[in-house]
């Protein structure tokens, strides 16, 4: 049968493994699995082996020595297809035991040949290597059967989304405009929307079949009717003309609640003159605390993060608080901000505070919820703008009913990567909300173009050359064509690494406005920046990523780490987080290992396939503007990009967002 991935092998038993020779930078030679199958036993010792192997039926070696004596090289034949004449000539074995061993060599029978029929479906695809295991752990010797029948059965298993399953479904010769095809594309669109709503028109499931299901009979109400009522994920409002994703929904509608329960409750009694504040921090910081939950929102440099430590030096010691972030280099900003302000307290992630231990499905859940509330008196989170709605939903419902929030945030930065823009919709609700808008902090001329781009919606005329002495911290280089852009990015970033004050890999982060669809991409840009400056980092095989690379990861999830926990000595997985960057330490034609920062952790991520990035991580010299919410640097290279496709993406809010990175 197919050993599964956290399983042993065990001594004595043959396997067979399925992949390909590749060439190690260190090792030489290497054959790199993907799946492996309980080989057929053969002679004697591999026979009694298999008989009795300690995940089998239970046979025993006695037994399975005394069916060897018996049967010979038959043995596992005569035992599969006559289990009652077996059990009539071996002493000590029941007729219930031999119907027993029978129905489990039977059902492992073929599996070899299911696993190679699985891996030629699934090659060159990019699927994960476990997508094999785990299909025939589903459906036996029937998967390849059930899975080119219905391709999107696969969309059951983490790493397979839809456009992945969607060109299996095609590649299969299936039909392009079959309704339970345009059914699943608005489930899609749905699900991959990221502009920070839950409710869509109609409109918007039209749009995404003109995008994903061209050339076909498109059948807009159909493919709708199909979406609620067969795929279980999509709500229609009471109006009917509005849908949502039902988990998002459902997240939304808990935020909602927890929010009303919030607010009814009695509120902490005002206080005043907070020491050292001015009068308008004062009066903000006020109106933020009138309740159990508000938000003190502002711009760069209107002291967000000193009037919090004015209200945290207040409370004295008495008040236990936690202090969380979206990201980890986020928590450790505003831990080092507190501290220069005279806190000193410890900051976190809200994933570890909230605290992430792994499920049975692979996936994982927060041991903090409403059956185990959070102990803190008051909780603190920053860069609140970057909280998803299923990260709220699940953060309110972890608090304690005399446990008050305060949210710290600057609404006016993009929405967040992930589903939702909470910070947003809870100061449209009425939440209390103190908004900061006199600037404090000498910053120069990025602070200031800020607030001009938030009041006046535009950009001021900016210097050619820095003069950091005066304030002016931020400069315009080019505006002309790709090509221009990319030989004026190559000269500043050498400047940058011949003056030897800044690392051009990690003091300087280059932020674009797509990840694909232009001459100056994420992709492409990362491509050009891995061969500037690393071209010499050991590669392995054809594996895109190189020893010492900037890497980071696209999706929230547990990792598997490198080494042992040092009190306990387990292999304790690891929580990263979507935007997590690192550093890579190891290659192989296959894998890659990476020290992760902030906090600091190490681990191996399997990649998709013979030179492929694994859809969860990828190189970070250029990030999209998007991934760099809650992040700041020394030096950011702000790519201004002209293209159709940045277009709609270069917003105000987004130009906002990426100048406020810089430090």
């Amino acid at each position: 049968g197919l050993i599964p991935a956290d399983e042993q092998m065990e001594k004595g038993l043959s396997y067979r493994f399925f992949g390909k020779w590749m060439t190690h930078h260190k090792y030489g030679r290497q054959f790199v699995f993907e799946s492996v199958v309980l080989a057929s036993p053969v002679g004697e010792i591999g026979t009694v082996a298999y008989l009795s192997r300690k995940r089998g039926v239970g046979i025993g070696k006695v037994i399975a020595q005394r069916i060897w004596n018996r049967y010979g090289p038959d043995s596992l034949s005569v035992l599969r297809d006559k289990p009652q004449g077996v059990a009539a000539n071996i002493v000590g074995l029941s007729a219930t035991k031999a119907e027993e061993a029978s129905r489990y060599f039977k059902s492992i029978e073929g599996q070899e040949q299911v696993t190679i029929e699985l891996t030629q479906l699934f090659q060159g695809r990019g699927f994960p290597r476990t997508t094999t295991q785990q299909s025939i752990a589903k459906w036996q010797n029937r998967a390849p059967e059930y899975i080119r029948e219905n391709p999107y059965l696969l969309l059951q298993f983490r790493g397979i989304g839809w456009p992945g399953a969607d060109k299996l479904y095609l590649d299969l010769g299936h039909d392009p405009a079959a309704i339970e095809r345009q059914g699943r594309c608005v489930v899609y669109g749905l699900q991959s929307a990221r502009d920070g709503h839950t409710w869509y028109p109609e409109s918007h499931a039209k749009a995404a079949l003109l995008e994903h299901v061209a050339g076909a009979d498109i059948d807009v109400a159909g493919a709708i009717e199909w979406a609620i009522k067969e795929s279980e994920i999509v709500d229609r409002c009471w109006d009917g003309n509005w849908l949502a994703d039902r988990e998002k929904a459902a997240d939304e509608s808990a935020v909602a609640f927890y929010i009303r329960e919030v607010l009814a409750e009695e509120s902490w009694p005002p206080t005043t003159g907070l020491p050292r504040l001015t009068d308008h921090q004062d009066e903000q910081l006020a109106i933020a605390r009138s309740a159990n939950i508000g938000i003190l929102a502002g711009r760069p440099g209107t002291g967000k993060t000193f009037s919090t430590a004015a209200f945290i030096r207040s409370l004295g010691d008495n008040v236990r608080v936690e202090i969380a972030a979206p990201t980890g280099k986020a928590a450790v900003r505003i831990m080092e901000a507190l501290h220069e302000n005279g806190v000193r307290k410890h900051a976190t992630t809200i994933h570890r505070m909230l605290g992430v231990e792994p499920t049975a499905s692979g996936r994982f859940r927060f041991v903090h919820d409403r059956n185990k509330r959070l102990p803190a008196r008051l909780i603190i989170i920053d860069e609140a703008s970057m909280i998803s709605t299923d990260l709220m939903a699940s953060l309110m419902a972890a608090r304690d009913k005399d446990t008050r929030i305060l949210f710290v945030g600057d609404p006016e930065q993009l929405p967040p990567v992930g589903h939702g823009a909470p910070l947003r919709d809870m100061i449209a609700a009425g939440v209390p909300c103190g908004y900061l808008k006199e600037i404090h902090r000498n910053a120069g001329r990025i602070v200031k173009e800020c607030k001009r781009i938030s009041e006046e919606k535009t950009i001021g005329q900016l210097p050619a050359q820095l003069d950091l002495g005066n304030g002016e911290n931020l400069v315009l280089y080019s505006r002309g064509n790709p090509k221009s852009q990319m030989a004026e990015l190559r000269r500043v970033l050498t400047t940058i690494k011949d003056g030897g004050t800044f690392d051009p890999v990690w003091d300087v982060q280059v932020l674009v406005a797509v990840n694909e669809a232009s001459k100056i991409s994420r992709v492409a840009l990362n491509a050009e920046l891995q061969a500037m400056l690393n071209p010499d980092g050991e590669t392995a095989g054809k594996n895109p990523f190189r020893l010492n690379d900037k890497v980071v990861c696209l999706r929230n999830g547990l990792r598997q780490p490198l080494g042992r926990s040092p009190d306990t000595g387990e292999q304790i997985q690891q929580y990263i987080a979507n935007g997590d960057i690192g550093r890579v330490i190891d290659v192989t034609p296959m894998t890659i290992d990476v020290e992760l920062f902030d906090p600091q952790r190490l681990v191996r991520i399997p990649l998709g396939g013979e030179g492929s990035q694994s859809k969860e991580w990828t190189l970070a010299y250029a990030l999209s503007g998007h991934k760099s919410q809650g992040s700041e640097w020394p030096i950011v290279l702000v790519m201004l990009d002209d293209s159709y496709a940045a277009r709609a993406v270069c917003t105000r809010q987004w130009l906002y967002t990426v100048l406020s990175r810089a430090v």
